[in-house]
């Protein structure tokens, strides 16, 4: 099981935690939500970057390497540099002194990122790091001279780009295997969805101006959402049979309102609203609620994952996806129906989920699906008919945490305080405004009371 340990780092005083399948951090504003999250993206996504700069040495001759030292020597150059420039991009890392985070892949392997005065040092666990180039090297030294081989008549480039498929599937397994990662991609959905919307398309944005997250949402996401959309794709879509349709329908349906559709003609995004059997309305983006306008994209995004894994030949490719603050502008109800979808897309396919929230209604909601898993194994038909299978949540796979001041707290309910409490999360941490509130109350009551003696 992965762990990651955080330590000085932005809001971050110290952290140290297992990577579950499904995470949620809760807590107030600027307590460090977002900042474990993105530092999980960064590690996680440092696969993604190796396997780019192996795919472009790939495209070299062997004989330029000369040795494996030479090949060592640029891969490694090239990784580290890289992935300075990208710590660079999201953090400010001038700001930062004595900072240390450690990222355990596996129990051999972990990468540690120092900063301080002299600057940043990047720890690759060499020895590991050096055995895996190895093998990289190896794969590449047997496959080019094979590939260059091939001629370049129609049926031989056939052959080669067959070949070479096969080649880059060596080069992805062995990079799994080092990173202990079987994802196919990680996605960030960040807060803020619908001004980014706006920003892009009213202002005309220059995207490369925006950060790495915003710019990746919007580049990467939000066009693969806009495609799989549109009047005609959806149409392809529809006629899948999809065992989860029905359920994900009625979730979004509760939640938006409507049907989005991408207008490729306009290049709108709209929403068709059904007012009654013979009406149909359709509101453009801008025109819909606040509410509609944040959760659409994370809706979209699970309709779309869950489709495309259902039709993909052999076993579904899992991804890695972290959601800021799905609550925003959404009532408490709707809140409910958004931990649902995201709940079915975690126990899809083994996708990983990450979610960082202020909303009590969210904890409640995930702490309902795990009580839901755990009196089911016990009547599951009599469970069923309260709560979906398909959204029952395995505690063992979840991790909650309350993150204040940088340090977190984990609040989910451990055996030895299980007796105590009813649920999966600490009661005093899903709603912890309501004593507030309540002892407020009762203090403003009491001095009414006093008053009205007097």
């Amino acid at each position: 099981m992965q762990r990651i340990i955080i330590k000085n780092f932005g809001p971050i005083k110290e952290v140290d935690l297992e990577i579950k399948d499904f995470l949620v951090f809760i807590g107030p504003q600027a307590s460090g939500k977002s900042t474990i999250a993105k530092v999980i993206y960064f590690f996680k996504s440092l696969r993604d970057d190796l396997e780019k700069i192996f795919f472009e040495f790939a495209k070299k001759k062997i004989d330029e390497f000369y040795s494996f030292e030479e090949f060592e020597k640029q891969i490694t150059e090239n990784f580290t540099t890289k992935t300075r420039k990208k710590i660079s991009e999201i953090w400010d890392i001038e700001t930062l002194q004595n900072a240390e985070i450690i990222f355990q892949y596996s129990l051999q392997h972990r990468i540690k990122i120092s900063i301080n005065k002299k600057g940043l040092d990047l720890d690759l666990t060499n020895n590991l790091f050096r055995v895996h180039l190895k093998k990289i090297f190896e794969i590449v030294k047997e496959n080019i001279p094979k590939l260059s081989k091939i001629g370049n008549k129609q049926s031989e480039r056939a052959l080669k780009d067959l070949y070479k498929s096969t080649f880059l599937e060596s080069i992805i397994s062995e990079n799994n295997v080092f990173f202990s990662e079987s994802f196919n991609k990680i996605d960030f959905i960040p807060a803020s969805r619908s001004s980014l919307i706006k920003i892009s398309k009213e202002f005309m944005y220059d995207l490369d101006e925006l950060d790495l997250f915003s710019k990746k949402f919007l580049k990467e996401i939000v066009a693969e959402i806009r495609e799989s959309a549109t009047f005609k794709t959806k149409g392809i879509l529809s006629l899948i049979s999809y065992q989860n349709n029905s359920l994900i329908q009625q979730l979004s349906l509760n939640i938006i309102k409507g049907t989005y559709v991408y207008d490729e003609e306009e290049e709108e995004d709209i929403m068709l609203i059904q007012k009654s059997e013979n009406e149909l309305v359709k509101l453009h983006f801008n025109n819909l609620s606040s509410g509609q306008q944040e959760s659409l994209w994370i809706i979209q995004y699970v309709i779309s994952t869950l489709l495309m894994q259902q039709i993909q030949k052999g076993e579904p490719q899992s991804l890695n996806t972290i959601i800021e603050e799905p609550e925003a502008h959404l009532y408490p109800e709707a809140q409910k129906d958004i931990v649902s979808l995201i709940a079915l897309l975690s126990n899809s396919a083994d996708n990983q989920v990450i979610i960082t929230t202020h909303s009590p209604y969210i904890l409640s909601s995930v702490d309902n699906l795990m009580y839901a898993y755990k009196y089911g194994q016990k009547n599951e038909t009599k469970v069923s008919k309260i709560v979906d299978k398909r959204l029952w949540l395995d505690p063992k796979r979840v991790g909650v945490y309350f993150v204040d001041n940088g340090i977190i707290e984990d609040i989910k309910i451990t055996d030895e305080t299980a007796k105590t409490e009813n649920g999966n999360i600490k009661i005093e941490r899903i709603d912890s405004v309501s004593k507030i509130i309540n002892n407020e109350f009762e203090a403003l009551v009491q001095t009414d009371e006093e008053v009205y003696e007097l």
